[in-house]
């Protein structure tokens, strides 16, 4: 993607796309990511490069967590995990990660 995209939509996009080109992008305030099938191992490298992201929408897909690093987007002020695998304790790890972030579970 270009490097001026701001917002980036592929919800329900199940074709193969390059993720780390994604996180790659500095100028990325939203990136709807919902129903793509995406996996806790997609999203394991590569996410907290997305500093300026305010919204992220990883729901619908088969995440049972996210990783760690995530707490790196300090910018990030909405956070969609609807419909995931997320068990109540990896949710309270979650919060614990991004206390000024409203997330959805």
């Amino acid at each position: 993607p270009s490097k001026d995209i701001t917002a980036l939509d592929l919800t329900n996009n199940k074709e193969h796309f390059a993720i780390d080109k994604i996180f790659n992008n500095p100028q990325l305030r939203v990136l709807l990511l919902s129903n793509t099938g995406i996996e806790d191992s997609d999203i394991s490298h590569g996410i907290e490069f997305i500093k300026g992201l305010i919204y992220l929408d990883l729901s619908s897909n088969e995440l049972t967590n996210v990783p760690k690093q995530i707490e790196n987007i300090t910018s990030l002020k909405r956070l969609n995990l609807k419909n995931n695998r997320i068990d109540k304790d990896n949710q309270e790890k979650i919060k614990k990660l991004l206390p000024n972030c409203e997330i959805q579970f």
